[in-house]
């Protein structure tokens, strides 16, 4: 009996475990295919990016974690998003030839999942210089402490943009509140080992940068670190989102919205995730 290529065999265990990769397959060859296709990578992008967010909030979750069952659940949560991620970026990277042996797909939806997927955990741009990063800020933090509203937007831009996750889960994971700038272009997290936020600005004219893509119509942020803690994050127009904030307060919080969206919170204000 002849031993199946090794790109063939990543492709079958990539699809045992992961159940909305294995139904793609089907999708593809359905009567309406096109359709049904697009809906079904649609699907799964969207996993990918729910597994990656639960995941940083496991990751936030961890180091306060009431029971040894609840850490066992928050690592089975990180674990499963870096299972996931992996799984993407075989695809990405070697999955091309396997889809079309293996499963005898079109280069048409070839092109059409892997690109969804190079969205979600990163592609190389070789001709897509890096944009500038922003000089350090000057506008001083306000004597407002909040979280920063962006944290689960931005750590996915991050890691759709190339980021690991091992580098990206513990760098946004550790990511406390902070103070916003009074030109609200600017955010300074809480970090003890970083000093007081009323002296940040000091650090950042010789800290690393990591500029993080926007997407069409969005700005482009400037991430400082320093000591491997971010140190700031800034964006040449207004960081701060003032309506989010009103609706929110307006609303009465996360808690007055619907089941299907709230999620329940813990003394520290924190989401509980679900088991």
């Amino acid at each position: 009996m002849s031993v199946p290529p090794l790109h063939h065999t990543v492709l079958s265990h990539i699809a045992a475990d992961w159940p909305e990769f294995h139904d793609l397959r089907a999708a593809a060859s359905a009567f309406s295919a096109k359709s049904r296709l697009t809906n079904s990578i649609s699907i799964l992008v969207n996993e990918l990016k729910v597994a990656f967010g639960a995941a940083l909030l496991s990751t936030g979750q961890r180091t306060t974690a009431a029971s040894d069952a609840d850490a066992a659940a928050l690592d089975a949560t990180v674990q499963h998003a870096h299972r996931l991620h992996s799984h993407a970026r075989a695809l990405c990277t070697d999955g091309r030839r396997a889809l079309a042996e293996a499963w005898h797909w079109r280069p048409s939806q070839i092109d059409l999942l892997l690109s969804q997927l190079a969205g979600a955990v990163g592609a190389p741009m070789a001709d897509s210089p890096p944009p500038p990063a922003l000089p350090a800020p000057i506008s001083g933090p306000r004597p407002v402490n909040q979280p920063l509203e962006q944290c689960v937007p931005l750590f996915l831009a991050a890691v759709a943009q190339g980021m690991s996750l091992n580098s990206a889960l513990p760098l946004f994971g550790a990511l406390s509140d902070g103070a916003y700038s009074h030109d609200d272009r600017c955010f300074y997290p809480a970090a003890p080992t970083l000093g007081p936020v009323s002296d940040r600005a000091s650090l950042l004219h010789d800290a690393a940068r990591i500029v993080v893509r926007g997407g069409p119509g969005e700005q482009d942020i400037t991430i400082f670190l320093s000591g491997g803690r971010i140190a700031a994050i800034a964006a040449p127009k207004r960081l701060r989102i003032r309506w989010l904030e009103d609706a929110r307060r307006d609303a009465g919080g996360l808690e007055s919205l619907p089941d299907f969206i709230a999620l329940p919170r813990d003394e520290a204000g924190r989401p509980i995730l679900p088991k």
